[in-house]
């Protein structure tokens, strides 16, 4: 419940109480697949050469760790100068197939990472018309409001880890 209260004239602060036993329920939510997921498909911001790095390192230990598993991602990630010139992109390229324009392909994808913030996850949202695949989204900056996970190499792994063990 909301109340609203004025703490000197003509400004008002807020308080909500929460129902502590949705807040638990939330937490106890599980994901369960009834196969691994085979098809991923990784997103990151664009125009942004901080995440180029954590982009080559992620979609190269997906590759290593699920051989068989098909990592998609947006042809303008790999076309960005940045990400050319970054250690281990042309293996980047070569592991990774490119996400198709358009509709086709995209009911086929299992799993969504989005490397960005609150807009790319919103993006990556926006790529699919009908039915939006789970996203473990990470953040590189502080303020957001909706990527729940921070964008560094252990916890990426073990976020990852976690969800596609099932």
């Amino acid at each position: 419940m909301e109340t609203y209260e004025p703490s000197s004239p003509g400004v008002y602060t807020t308080s909500m109480t929460v129902d502590h036993s949705l807040l638990e329920m939330a937490m106890d939510l599980q994901l369960q697949w009834e196969t691994k997921p085979k098809n991923v498909l990784v997103v990151k911001k664009l125009n942004e050469p901080d995440f180029d790095e954590g982009f080559v390192d992620l979609i190269t230990w997906l590759k290593k760790e699920h051989k068989d598993m098909k990592v998609f991602v947006e042809s303008v990630a790999l076309e960005e100068a940045s990400f050319k010139e970054t250690p281990g992109s042309d293996k980047v390229a070569e592991l990774c197939e490119v996400l198709p324009e358009g509709n086709a392909g995209k009911s086929d994808i299992n799993l969504a990472v989005s490397i960005g913030g609150d807009g790319t996850l919103l993006h990556t949202a926006s790529l699919f018309p009908q039915r939006i695949p789970p996203v473990a989204a990470f953040r590189m900056g502080t303020l957001n409001f909706l990527v729940p996970f921070k964008f560094e190499k252990q916890s990426v792994r073990a976020v990852l880890k976690r969800i596609l063990s099932g």
